[in-house]
């Protein structure tokens, strides 16, 4: 498979040994956390509505809209796995991840608008019609986002950056979301009919989005890059076993992975129904979000200085701790018509969940270094592109198993049952209760701590020197 090579001309080839000791400065911080505020416009608005536009705008069953949901992420699993292997055969005077921004910036605002788009079909029509325009926006999403998401590891080695970078990553990411989340109900009730209320607010957003993945795509830099040899251009079998499957803490990382994630795809499919059913307050949807994005926020910016502190298996242990406690509170002991209390509760839950992610993605950038090291094989594009594989599957069985307890439970817009409703308290408590706690278990052997990074970034060093 031929090196891709947009320009025929090479790329500058920068020292690793170099790059591990580059500061990052605040600038180029915020151009990567434009590429997470640029997704999440479109990746956040689809998360907290598209599962409830399926069902109440745009008619489809819950079973029917679990079955898209579950097709179109494992098929986008699959392809990151593809993606992965293209990412790290590319070689252009842009670099080697920023390409993908680039040019899919334009690609993703308009298969989001697609998702949100109703046309006049039957309703067989109308299942494969949202089947394809979701499965695009995922596969179009991937191919921006698997790149972006290794782009810190190119970025610089430095420890702290990376940390910082994080941060700055999940804060943006939030800031996005927040956006979308205040502001997109009211967008939508400008307009007579929730079907074109919805069109109007994704186009909207979609918009802004590829005005942001240009400003991402100009503020960054790849510092950390290798010369492709012949060697390098041939997948071969062993570099997979090597960089993934013998990857110990790549390994256990997605396994904490698929556990938290199940907190996040399933609290935001759910938190629009909790909102309008068990606590009854649809008018309070725009302030409950602007406090839970406030609350990711605050907390993606905590993250930094306590990763730095605690180091990262720590930090996430403690953040674990805190998203059991507050869950099982917010279903024990709290009435759902007090909005202070679950509030209190929910602001606990996605601090836990948002410390959590700013370490897991931190830690993924460390085992780019563990295959380097271990292995002598460095690749950013195999690891992201299997990492995100693991993810989409994350999303695709909490996505599922949301619309799946949604449609046990009798779901039905225009009949929404007691049964009904505490399935969607569960889901929202219990259920992310029990996730939080897998996941502190299946991160308790990661074995990269701070010490050991650094002895693995020093013989990096000593083996490009010599």
């Amino acid at each position: 498979m031929a090196t891709l090579d947009f320009t025929g001309a090479s790329s500058t080839i920068t020292n690793p040994t170099n790059a591990s000791n580059v500061r990052i400065g605040i600038l180029e911080k915020v151009g990567f956390g434009l590429g997470d505020f640029a997704s999440n416009l479109t990746f956040g608005f689809i998360n907290l509505f598209l599962l409830f536009f399926f069902t109440n705008v745009y008619g489809l069953g819950a079973a029917d809209a679990a079955l898209i949901f579950m097709l179109a992420r494992v098929l986008d699993g699959v392809y990151n796995l593809i993606l992965g292997q293209l990412i790290d055969l590319t070689h252009t005077r842009f670099g080697k991840l920023r390409p993908y921004i680039l040019f899919g910036a334009i690609p993703v605002g308009v298969l989001a608008i697609l998702c949100f788009t109703n046309f006049s079909l039957s309703s067989e029509a109308k299942f494969y019609y949202a089947l394809c325009s979701y499965t695009g926006y995922c596969l179009i999403y991937s191919t921006v986002n698997t790149p972006y998401s290794g782009l810190n590891t190119i970025i610089t080695q430095d420890a702290a950056s990376r940390s910082s970078l994080s941060a700055y990553r999940l804060s943006f990411a939030y800031t996005g979301y927040l956006l979308v989340s205040t502001c997109a109900s009211l967008i939508i009730a400008q307009f007579d009919s929730a079907e074109e209320g919805y069109f109007y607010a994704i186009a909207i957003f979609a918009i802004l989005a590829t005005i942001l993945f240009f400003g991402c795509f100009a503020l960054t830099h790849e510092r950390v890059q290798k010369e492709l040899s012949p060697e390098d251009r041939k997948l071969k079998l062993s570099d997979i076993k090597n960089v993934i499957f013998k990857n110990g803490p790549l390994l256990q990382l997605s396994l904490f992975t698929l556990a938290l994630y199940q907190v996040y795809t399933m609290w935001m499919s759910i938190a629009i129904y909790y909102l309008n059913y068990v606590m009854a307050a649809p008018e309070f949807i725009s302030v409950f979000f602007l406090i839970q994005a406030l609350t990711a926020i605050i907390s993606a910016i905590v993250a930094d200085p306590l990763l730095r502190a605690l180091d990262k298996k720590p930090t996430i242990f403690m953040a674990m701790t805190l998203g059991v406690a507050a869950a099982l509170c917010q279903y024990f002991f709290i009435d759902p018509q007090n909005k202070v209390a679950v509030m209190i509760c929910v602001i606990g839950i996605n601090a836990a969940l948002t410390i959590g992610l700013v370490a897991m993605w931190a830690m993924l950038a460390d085992t780019v270094e563990y295959a380097q090291f271990k292995f002598g094989i460095r690749k950013e594009g195999l690891i992201y592109g299997f990492f995100n594989c693991i993810t989409r599957v994350a999303m695709a069985i909490g996505g599922a198993l949301a619309a799946m307890a949604l449609a046990l439970t009798h779901y039905d817009a225009n009949n929404v049952t007691p049964e009904a409703i505490a399935g969607i308290n569960i889901l929202m408590t219990l259920a992310c209760a029990g996730f939080f706690a897998l996941a502190a278990l299946l991160i308790a052997f990661y074995p990269i701590n701070r010490s050991f990074y650094q002895q693995m970034i020093t013989t990096l060093q000593e083996r490009t020197s010599s």
